[in-house]
């Protein structure tokens, strides 16, 4: 994933343009989702726009939000490039996972890992199953 930002901004809350160029078009098809909505997800959630133009994803909105909505981005795409799907749920825990940190970069160990590399799931014959919660052993543990 390529990223370049167009007119960066100089004061903080300035509208800035973030291009992200994605590789595997495939994946890019399966990121944006049927009719482009989890890209519309992206947007109602950050408030930003994004427009869509062959493999590249341009960003526009203050820088703050930009860059919030570029690391959603990579968090939903390594899923893709894990053999993970994307649904509507996943993307709702990804951005409920984000927003309740103060630092929106992933670290080792972090909740939001589980979403971009392995993480706890149970396989099915007909779908993969994770939990969305934040502390899963938590919920076992007053379960039992």
């Amino acid at each position: 994933m390529t990223i370049k930002a167009s007119s960066p901004a100089l004061v903080s809350g300035a509208t800035q343009e973030l291009v992200i160029s994605f590789p595997d078009n495939r994946l890019l098809i399966d990121l944006c989702g049927e009719f482009d909505k989890n890209l519309s997800q992206v947007e109602e959630n950050t408030n930003i726009q994004i427009v869509r133009r062959g493999n590249e994803l341009t960003l526009i909105g203050e820088q703050q939000r930009t860059l919030s909505a570029q690391n959603t981005l990579k968090i939903m795409y390594d899923r893709l490039e894990h053999g993970k799907a994307l649904l509507t749920p996943d993307i709702e825990a990804i951005f409920r996972f984000s927003s309740s940190k103060e630092n929106s970069e992933i670290h080792n160990g972090d909740q939001i890992e589980m979403f971009s590399a392995g993480g706890v799931e149970i396989r099915t014959r007909k779908k993969n199953c994770r939990t969305s919660h934040a502390n899963p052993e938590k919920i076992y543990g007053t379960a039992v």
